[in-house]
């Protein structure tokens, strides 16, 4: 890094060239010469990437809100973007704080048990229950407990538990809204197949559910 030929190859090193046009160089200390947006002193984004090349990552109180979920997102680095969304619902509810505790779904299939424990805020898919399925696999499909959230615009199928198949709901306040509920069971002696609410306040709108066993 000092402007000269050192090698005698007609040009100066790639890291005293500006790749990216953003005015730093990686002799400079840019830490990515891929990305105009990577540069020191840059505004920190929240985009997965160390904006100011401090080494710290979305640092500055950079929050996402809402947490966005995309089953169809392929090849997203998963931060929870409209750009790069989580690829579970699971991801969404974990991401879940004071900061944003607000999940919104893409339509599509997710494949799999979805757990909101001890969380305060909102799961709600954006297509509504005709194009967002969650399903089970044969398993309790979404199980609420001890929170405060809306669960809002699924539909939930495939699942056998002794409690609760489709959606078990313990303790604490929910909303449910605008869900479908099918094809689940319970087993030998349990109840609820569709849905199982204990020591609940709970809420129920325009929900459906359909096609159920009990054992």
């Amino acid at each position: 890094c000092d402007g000269v030929d050192n090698d005698c190859d007609g040009e100066v090193g790639p890291d005293e060239t500006d790749g990216d046009g953003d005015g730093y160089t990686v002799c400079d200390g840019d830490c990515d010469d891929g990305s105009p947006a990577v540069f020191p002193g840059a505004d920190e984004e929240c985009d997965g990437e160390d904006n100011d090349c401090d080494g710290d990552v979305d640092e500055d109180g950079c929050v996402t809100c809402p947490w966005v979920v995309d089953a169809g997102a392929v090849g997203s680095l998963e931060l929870g973007t409209e750009d790069d969304p989580f690829v579970s619902i699971q991801d969404g509810v974990d991401a879940m704080d004071g900061d944003c505790a607000a999940v919104e779904v893409e339509a599509g299939t997710y494949d799999e048990n979805v757990d909101l424990f001890y969380v305060t805020g909102s799961v709600v898919s954006r297509d509504g229950p005709e194009a967002t399925v969650i399903d089970g696999g044969g398993d309790r499909v979404v199980h609420i407990q001890n929170a405060d959230v809306e669960f809002s615009g699924f539909t939930v199928q495939s699942a056998q538990q002794a409690l609760g198949g489709g959606i078990m709901v313990w303790g604490r306040t929910v909303a449910l809204s605008d869900n479908v509920v099918r094809h689940t069971s319970c087993d030998a002696g349990g109840e609820g197949a569709a849905l199982f609410p204990w020591n609940a306040t709970l809420t129920i709108a325009h929900h459906t559910s359909a096609d159920h066993a009990h054992g």
